[in-house]
């Protein structure tokens, strides 16, 4: 069975821990929250060289896998997690501006040459590299049902991700007992119901 180590979420202008309860607020743009991520120090570092040239998805995956990984604590092992993206939006805007942008430009003019985040596990691979994870990385559309994720990650340390326009959440599922993981339809709502029940 696994259980909810810690989590993450970020919004326009607020980004929160679960677990701890901080947060960081004031940004206004993806750059500036990463500029308040590096200089927390209870935030571990993470290799955020990919950052500049991602996409706003690669992004908030890259900032709320470090979150969360900071909100778990010592449950958090890179050495031995996987990094999964489950439902969410992925890279559907990424593929909408890719392919509008192709079809004004042509392929010589436009961004057809250029390394495009359009497969819908891009930001989770780029979000286990932020955190060194040596686990499996991947995408999973599914029931929109938490139980049910809780239940795919079994007894594998697993952080799950969704990312939505403007929003990412992000759950650290770790093996263990506890009580029975909320359903909700979404790790956004996940976070919410967790938070609301004082996390224990």
């Amino acid at each position: 069975m696994s259980i909810v180590a810690g989590g993450a979420w970020i919004a326009p202008g607020v980004a929160e821990t679960l677990r701890s309860a901080r947060r960081l607020e004031g940004f206004a743009t993806l750059a500036e929250l990463k500029t308040l991520v590096a200089g927390a120090d209870w935030v571990p570092a993470g290799d955020l060289e990919d950052f500049r040239r991602g996409c706003e998805a690669v992004r908030l995956a890259q900032l709320a896998a470090l979150l969360a990984a900071a909100d778990a604590g010592e449950a958090w092992r890179p050495e031995r997690a996987a990094v999964l993206g489950w439902n969410g939006s992925g890279c559907a805007a990424e593929n909408r501006r890719y392919w509008q942008d192709y079809l004004a430009n042509g392929r010589d003019l436009g961004r057809g040459g250029l390394f495009v985040a359009t497969l819908a596990s891009t930001p989770v691979c780029e979000a286990a590299i932020t955190l060194g994870a040596h686990g499996s990385g991947c995408y999973v559309k599914g029931a929109a049902s938490t139980r049910e994720l809780a239940k795919l990650c079994g007894e594998t340390l697993t952080m799950a991700i969704e990312i939505g326009k403007e929003r990412a959440a992000a759950l650290v599922f770790a093996p263990g007992a506890g009580p029975e993981c909320p359903d909700c339809a979404s790790l956004e709502q996940l976070f919410e119901e967790m938070r609301y029940r004082k996390w224990k």
